[in-house]
């Protein structure tokens, strides 16, 4: 970490790349439901691709933040590891979104 880093770093990064993916990922699971059709495919498929498409442009906000933000000494992770990362929250935070919309339809 940088000097100075400190909680308030590491947490305005996590804040900021919580809100921008949720938000972000709305979009495109609303985009992938429509797309591919929702009633076409079990939800489970429709919330993987979402999360892979959605991984790809949030994987380069993460690096972003992360080289902003918290400034590792050590530098950055190569792209690919960034997008593994990102791919397994991205996944556990679809799910969350899909058991909202899906089984519990605040959107609808």
């Amino acid at each position: 970490m940088r000097a100075g880093s400190d909680f308030r770093d590491l947490a305005l990064f996590w804040f900021g790349s919580v809100t921008i993916g949720w938000l972000q990922m709305i979009l495109i699971a609303g985009g992938v439901r429509a797309t591919f059709g929702a009633d076409k495919y079990p939800g489970w498929a429709l919330l993987i691709t979402s999360a892979l498409i959605g991984a790809v442009p949030l994987t380069f906000r993460v690096r972003w933040l992360v080289e902003t933000v918290v400034a590792p000494s050590a530098g950055l992770p190569a792209p690919w590891v960034t997008y593994l990362n990102v791919c397994v929250i991205n996944v556990l935070f679809s799910l969350i979104q899909f058991l909202l919309i899906e089984r519990w339809p605040l959107f609808q």
